[in-house]
């Protein structure tokens, strides 16, 4: 019994440290931070972009939009619309800059929108998609700088350009909206 009691309350003790760590500092999850990186959530749709240009990957394509507009793609471009899509945007950046193209970003700035805003953006995807029920309830103007970096020939070669993307939350989905 006293060797059952010297593996058990060891045992015991540290359940409950845990327990008081993760009630007293949380348990680690947040719906506006990615768990790998702390990533805003309203960047995600940023580095989801940048996947699907350097990876050619529709998967990572789809993910900066909101639901009705893939389901619009889809039904007027045909099943492998974002493949193609994102095949197209690897190829066009290799043609530019060389194969191997890695590209980086940093927001420079952002700016929360205003409900005006808010209601233009709505209005743009509701236009683009044929449909009366989107509504963008949070966004932000970001002001981002991709850094390209290739290798080509025998060097490497760098080049920065700077956009304003708008980024908008539908149905809880962080999306770019605008650029």
């Amino acid at each position: 019994m006293k060797k059952r009691m010297k593996i058990f309350l060891p045992l015991m003790l540290l359940v409950m440290a845990m327990a008081f760590l993760m009630t007293a500092c949380g348990d680690g999850s947040s719906k506006d931070k990615d768990d790998e990186d702390d990533t805003p959530a309203y960047e995600r749709p940023i580095e989801s972009y940048v996947n699907a240009i350097t990876k050619g990957s529709g998967k990572e394509l789809k993910k900066c939009f909101c639901e009705a507009e893939i389901k619009y793609r889809e039904e007027n471009g045909g099943e492998d619309c974002f493949d193609d899509q994102a095949e197209h945007l690897k190829s066009s950046f290799e043609s530019r800059y060389g194969e191997g193209v890695k590209i980086t970003y940093k927001v420079k700035d952002k700016e929360k929108l205003d409900k005006d805003k808010l209601e233009d953006l709505s209005s743009q995807l509701q236009r683009r998609t044929d449909s009366d029920d989107i509504e963008v309830t949070e966004g932000y103007k970001i002001k981002t700088e991709f850094t390209i970096k290739s290798k080509g020939d025998s060097s490497t070669e760098k080049e920065t350009e700077n956009e304003t993307m708008y980024i908008g939350k539908v149905d809880g989905k962080w999306i770019i909206v605008d650029f």
